[in-house]
């Protein structure tokens, strides 16, 4: 301070903030006084240092919360470096990590186990040494070095395949980017031996496919069968015994013969559905019994429905064999043709008919003939007759037109006009 006056000032502040004007005025005393413009230098400056020591204290307390990070980062890191060696030792999957030049980040036991590499190889962390030392255990060499220049080319691509031993062992291998801070730091290999489950796989798909081929080859049978008794529902299918005894009696046979299957089965075929008369007479002209005259012939039979209607069908009679080659039975199959044979009577009446009737167009297109062939020779006579009565008029007529033209002539003479 260099007045009065100013201590007054600072006195009075005193008082406006409440301070003890007493000790105030003792801590005034211990101020050195010097000019005002000096004091105004000395406060830049020691405001100038303030700043400069707080922004290095700022510094110094930023820099200690940074190396306190990056020693817990560290720590991390460790840990999780620890973790990783210790799972990728443990894994039954073999592990390889390469960087973008090429050099061997990570690599675990069970990789160089897999491979049989040896450990100097796997020390001296170069992958073209590695590449060079497997090569010669595959199948495919040449396409297994293309793959993998083709993936380190495409740094973000992902592949999954197998490779081929020529031991015959088969290994999976799964590549993909090793990423980092959003960069790629190179890429990891990982590889399993699947050779034991491609073998498994092998033998179930094979036996597999046998089952299913049985399976399609009996129920392709058993369809087969079932669908050519539904569908021939238009003739009539039985099977037999030796006995003659009725096996099988499909619908057909129903609906043609009108009993039901369980009314069938067991049954005769003789004495259900035959005319006892006519299986005689068979048997007689062939010196056979019933069921030797009709098995393996086709030809047509009167057969008698449940109801006593009788109807005739085509039949057709095959043995049938069991897997000794034995015959075991017949299977009989018959036609009704019934219509077939009203068809061909009422073709035949339609061929008499239409032969009468021919003959009857005939004869009158011949009378109609005959009636054109005379009246065109009637207007033949009429046409000359017209024409000879017509001649002497038309002469007269011709000879007066001439007379009139000449007459007109003369009148108009001189006029420049003519007819």
């Amino acid at each position: 301070m260099e007045e009065p006056a100013d201590e007054a000032k600072m006195m009075a502040y005193a008082r406006e903030i409440g301070a003890d004007e007493t000790e105030f005025r003792e801590a005034l005393s211990h101020v050195t006084r010097m000019p005002l413009e000096r004091f105004k230098k000395i406060a830049e400056a020691l405001f100038l240092i303030a700043n400069q020591i707080s922004k290095l204290a700022m510094r110094n307390a930023q820099q200690a919360r940074l190396i306190a990070d990056l020693r817990r980062t560290q720590e991390a890191l460790r840990v999780k470096s620890a973790l990783l060696e210790a799972q990728s030792q443990a894994t039954m999957e073999g592990i390889l990590a390469v960087d973008r030049d090429g050099r061997t980040l990570l690599s675990n036991g069970r990789f160089a186990q897999m491979w049989h590499i040896p450990d100097e190889i796997i020390a001296s962390a170069d992958d073209n040494a590695m590449l060079a030392h497997v090569r010669s255990q595959l199948k495919d060499p040449d396409g297994f070095l293309r793959k993998v220049a083709e993936l380190y080319g495409r740094e973000l691509e992902k592949s999954r395949d197998d490779l081929e031993f020529l031991d015959g062992r088969v290994f999976d291998r799964y590549s993909s980017p090793l990423m980092s801070d959003g960069g790629n730091r190179g890429r990891i290999w990982f590889f399993r031996d699947i050779t034991d489950l491609k073998n498994t796989e092998a033998e179930l798909r094979g036996e597999i496919a046998r089952r299913q081929e049985a399976q399609r080859a009996m129920q392709s049978a058993n369809e087969l069968y079932a669908s050519v008794l539904r569908a021939a529902t238009e003739c009539s299918i039985i099977c037999t015994g030796t006995d003659a005894n009725i096996t099988v009696f499909n619908e057909g046979s129903q609906r043609m013969l009108g009993y039901t299957q369980a009314e069938a089965l067991g049954r005769n075929v003789f004495d259900l559905i035959h005319v006892a008369d006519e299986v005689d007479a068979a048997a007689a002209d062939h010196a056979e019994d019933a069921l030797a005259a009709v098995k393996n012939r086709t030809r047509e039979w009167l057969f008698r429905r449940k109801d006593g209607s009788r109807f005739v069908g085509l039949l057709s009679v095959s043995d049938m064999h069991d897997s000794a080659g034995c015959v075991n039975g017949f299977l009989g199959i018959t036609i009704d043709i019934t219509k077939r044979l009203e068809a061909e009577t009422a073709l035949r009446e339609s061929e008499r008919n239409y032969r009468e009737l021919s003959r009857e167009l005939e004869e009158r297109v011949r009378q109609r003939t005959a009636q054109l062939e005379a009246s065109i020779k009637e207007l033949d006579s009429f046409s000359y007759s017209v024409s000879h009565d017509l001649k002497a008029p038309l002469r007269a007529i011709d000879g007066f037109a001439r007379i009139l033209l000449r007459i007109f002539q003369r009148s108009c003479r001189g006029r420049r006009k003519t007819i």
